[in-house]
């Protein structure tokens, strides 16, 4: 079976999309901007709690496991990045002291 060299082609995967969907060589629709809209998650209740503990220097972990006793360590892990509670945390803890 050949080896088929995709960008010689114009079928780059790494460019796939990336800006926008040629239509019969006429049309160009572009993506839409990422937009920061995010599913409400099981956390979200608990999300003061959650970036006051990580201020405090407790682990994501020890955060699920001892204090919310609820959901993944992985899954916290997850909401933090995508809400993005590190920096939040950090501003809380330079404010405090």
């Amino acid at each position: 079976m050949p080896l088929l060299d995709l960008s010689e082609f114009w079928l780059d995967p790494d460019l796939s999309f990336s800006h926008g969907l040629l239509i019969g060589f006429s049309f160009l629709i572009s993506q839409h901007p990422i937009q920061k809209h995010l599913e409400h998650s099981k956390f979200d209740q608990d999300r003061k709690r959650i970036v006051e503990l990580l201020s405090l220097g407790v682990s994501i972990r020890k955060i699920a496991l001892e204090h919310l006793k609820y959901g993944d360590p992985s899954s916290l892990y997850y909401f933090v990045q995508t809400r993005e509670l590190i920096p939040e945390a950090e501003q809380l803890k330079a404010n405090r002291d």
